[in-house]
């Protein structure tokens, strides 16, 4: 891929350039939202003594609308067969009842047995109530257990009551994590419409202001909103002040992107920790809340904080993943349902041509088709306009009015030819897609790949013809222009081989010298220096293979057949690059019948089924 490394955003350069205009300006606009009501000159007036508060606070917090159900999630069959309890048990909570599983903790606050002190107590046998049966004690209470294992909680009224403590259940928490795109908070609003029950939907970065106190005060507000959700027998949603019989609604709480609030404590100051501790606190046992299943999202589980994620909290991790093809096709039925086709549209093609698409990518691939075909007054939407859609996802929207010298786009043609001759003649690289020399994104043309299946590991002969196919365009800039010629360009294929070769060094342990090992983060000096030893020598080897690769293929003379069928009399590097300068974009197919004629063994044409690929 060759970059454009001269294009530079003149907004950006004005906060370098006028520091002190960029803090005024912003200075201006953050002192007209706060400093009036913070005492300074607004609308109260010089030196008002009126507090700031963010407005949400007081605002009642509500269910959100929900009709997703499991029939609009698509591609994560797993995930939602492990879900599938935490339905039922939000339909039928009785159906638990005489299973021996984990038991919910009840806030016996809440439930009106502890009038002053909040004091929850696991409704356990004797022998599992440990510290908490003692703190009872100390709090001079009186406990008295049936021999079924019911718990008998006497207050200070003399009131006794029994409280059942057979009842199982889901887990208490459960969290999804995933690559973005992959189906999370879709899943979570599907659990909630199969089961017919209130979702509470906030996300992560929500909760904090630049206010001490309003993150941790919004968690409880949260879970205050809902426990406050009460239902009749018939499933009413009820007023708290009714005093019809009613019990707590099962609920869900979703907290998108926890990361935002759940991080470790370590990447966090002051006031910011408070809010994690308030959500560990209304999951634990002093504001247990049941009927009400926690359910969270983040694609960066690593960062979380090993209290929150502990059993107990979060019980259950399900990973959502990206989908396979048989998960791609099903999510573009989904999508392509209520839409007009074309005859030419091949459903089962499209979703083998689309590896690594998540389902919010195969959503944005439909989304674009059909607008391309309502701007072009098609009736249907057609094949072409599927592969348009796919190839702005992958490749980017092109640039047709940057103008371009007719010096810049023979060097990107050589270049771009460089990586797909390289593709094509060097073992486990994946099959080239399209290549371009239209300027897309801050790309001045490139080469996709796309795996010809769904990858689950990927060997050290992969892994090196990658790095082969990323020196491809600074070779072929060699050897064409000379080595004073070569350009800053191929920058980015640069950057992308080192890490690749870092990667394989220091993680994967595919380093002779290295060994099978897998290096921390921040290795010793001595260490680093031989794993920067071992990166730059995979570099150079990869840099001379493929300079041997191209030296057959930029030398001697050869006929071939262009596309209309004339002889003419050159080697196969010119002859690919002449072909994009003419065409600009060549599809697989095309490049392979440019260069057929110059491969010792000829190159198979895609099969029928990847028509769209």
């Amino acid at each position: 891929m060759l970059h454009d490394t001269t294009d530079f955003d003149l907004e950006d350069l004005s906060f370098l350039v006028f520091p002190g205009l960029a803090c005024r300006v912003l200075g201006a606009a953050a002192l007209q939202k706060y400093v009036g009501s913070l005492g300074g000159i607004g609308a109260s007036g010089v030196g008002s003594s009126a507090t700031y508060a963010p407005k949400d606070l007081n605002k009642e917090i509500m269910p959100e609308k929900n009709v997703k159900t499991f029939k609009d999630v698509k591609g994560c069959d797993d995930a939602k067969q492990e879900l599938e309890e935490v339905v039922e048990y939000l339909k039928n909570p009785t159906k638990f009842t005489r299973l021996g599983g984990k038991l919910p903790k009840v806030d016996l606050f809440t439930a009106g047995l502890v009038k002053d002190l909040r004091i929850d107590i696991a409704l356990q046998k004797l022998e599992n109530l440990g510290i908490a049966m003692n703190m009872a004690r100390e709090l001079d209470r009186k406990q008295h257990f049936h021999q079924d294992g019911g718990l008998l909680f006497t207050n200070w009224g003399g009131t006794t009551t029994k409280l059942n403590t057979s009842s199982g259940g889901p887990p208490l928490g459960i969290l999804l994590t995933g690559a973005p795109g992959t189906g999370k908070t879709l899943l979570a609003k599907a659990i909630a419409g199969e089961a017919d029950v209130p979702f509470f939907y906030k996300a992560g970065s929500e909760f904090e202001e630049m206010f001490v106190g309003v993150g941790a005060r919004r968690v409880r507000s949260l879970f205050q909103a809902a426990k406050k959700k009460m239902t009749n027998s018939n499933n009413t949603v009820l007023n708290t002040g009714q005093t019809s019989a009613y019990r707590m609604a099962p609920c869900i709480i979703f907290i998108d992107e926890i990361d935002a609030v759940g991080s470790t404590r370590k990447q966090w100051e002051g006031h910011t920790k408070k809010t994690l501790h308030q959500l560990l606190v209304e999951m634990d046992g002093f504001e247990q809340n049941e009927g009400i299943i926690l359910m969270a999202a983040t694609n960066l589980p690593d960062i979380l904080d090993p209290a929150l994620i502990r059993p107990g909290r979060f019980d259950r991790h399900i990973v959502v993943p990206s989908p396979d093809v048989r998960g791609r096709q099903e999510i573009l039925e989904l999508y392509l349902q209520d839409k007009p086709l074309a005859d030419d549209v091949n459903v089962n093609a499209l979703a083998r041509g689309t590896p690594g698409f998540n389902g919010a990518d195969l959503a944005n691939l439909v989304n674009i088709a059909a607008i391309k075909a309502a701007v072009e007054g098609a009736e249907k939407i057609n094949a072409v306009q599927l592969e348009f859609a796919k190839d702005r996802i992958i490749m980017g929207t092109e640039r047709k009015t940057m103008f371009i010298s007719e010096e810049s786009k023979k060097l990107t043609a050589y270049h771009e030819s460089g990586h797909a001759i390289v593709a094509l003649n060097t073992g486990g690289a994946h099959p080239i897609h399209k290549a371009t020399i239209i300027p897309r994104g801050s790309a001045l043309g490139m080469v996709t790949q796309l795996p010809s299946q769904d990858e689950t590991s990927i060997s050290k002969k992969q892994l090196l013809a990658r790095l082969d196919v990323c020196m491809g365009g600074r070779v072929a800039e060699e050897l064409i222009f000379g080595e004073e010629s070569i350009t800053t360009g191929a920058s980015n294929d640069l950057h992308t081989a080192t890490e690749l070769a870092h990667y394989m060094v220091s993680t994967c342990g595919m380093s002779d010298a290295i060994g099978p090992v897998h290096v921390k983060e921040r290795p010793g000096s001595e260490m680093q220096s031989r794993i920067d030893a071992e990166v730059v020598k995979l570099l150079r080897e990869a840099y001379e293979r493929v300079k041997r690769l191209l030296k057959k293929f930029s030398s001697g003379l050869c006929f071939s057949l262009d596309f209309n069928n004339h002889l003419q009399h050159e080697n196969a590097l010119h002859a690919l690059a002449n072909a994009l300068l003419e065409y600009e974009t060549l599809s697989a197919d095309e490049i392979k019948r440019v260069l057929n004629p110059y491969q010792e063994v000829q190159i198979s044409e895609q099969p029928q089924d990847f028509a769209l690929t």
